[in-house]
């Protein structure tokens, strides 16, 4: 399904970030001449990323494990997914905690040194409301015929959950694990993987 890798963004414990071109263009001349549009997103790390819808999409690995990923411009008819955000123009994939680093470490004119809400809402930017673990790649992808791209966890993506499917956060709430799983000190490992393949078993076999 993975058809060609763009980038990848490295994270350290935040989610990541939406930000138009023409949003970091205005961000970039409150800097006081620090940086141009280009050494803005590549201070921040960035990749740049086609406009159009963005969505956060339910995707299965090849052991059978889910987690969200993030596709931009992509009608997911049939998919588990929900609507975040819509680039009218091309756009940029960062960490937050760049942009953290970026407000600490230079300033922007207007805005507090902590403040990364109120510098995405002044850069027409948001968040793609999944959280970090590591690095996320952003590939070009296909389903059903259609190029679009995706930012996902550094896993390979099997395909994406339908409609009727459970990611394991919802199979969780409806399939509780046994008592005997324990917890603190009393946590049994190896029942707690017997349990969690369950539902990886009915990933696999759909």
């Amino acid at each position: 399904m993975r058809s060609e890798e763009l980038g990848l963004i490295r994270v350290d414990c935040g989610d990541v970030a939406c930000i138009p071109i023409a949003g970091l263009e205005g961000i970039a001349g409150r800097m006081g001449g620090v940086h141009t549009l280009g050494s803005l997103i590549e201070s921040l790390n960035g990749v740049r990323i086609p406009g159009g819808d963005v969505r956060t999409l339910t995707a299965c690995t090849a052991d059978g494990g889910t987690y969200h990923a993030v596709a931009i411009g992509i009608d997911p008819t049939g998919l588990k997914s929900r609507k975040v955000g819509t680039l009218a123009g091309d756009g940029v994939a960062v960490a937050r905690d760049d942009l953290i680093y970026l407000l600490e470490d230079c300033g922007v004119a207007g805005i507090g040194a902590d403040d990364v809400d109120g510098l995405l809402e002044q850069c027409g930017g948001f968040e793609c409301c999944f959280h970090a673990d590591g690095g996320y790649g952003v590939d070009a992808m296909e389903h059903e015929g259609q190029e679009f791209t995706a930012i996902g966890l550094n896993k390979d993506i099997v395909r994406f959950l339908r409609d009727d499917e459970l990611d394991f956060n919802e199979w969780y709430k409806q399939n509780p694990p046994p008592d005997d799983i324990g917890t603190g000190r009393d946590f049994n490992e190896a029942k707690w993987k017997a349990y969690a393949d369950q539902h990886r078993e009915l990933i696999r076999q759909g």
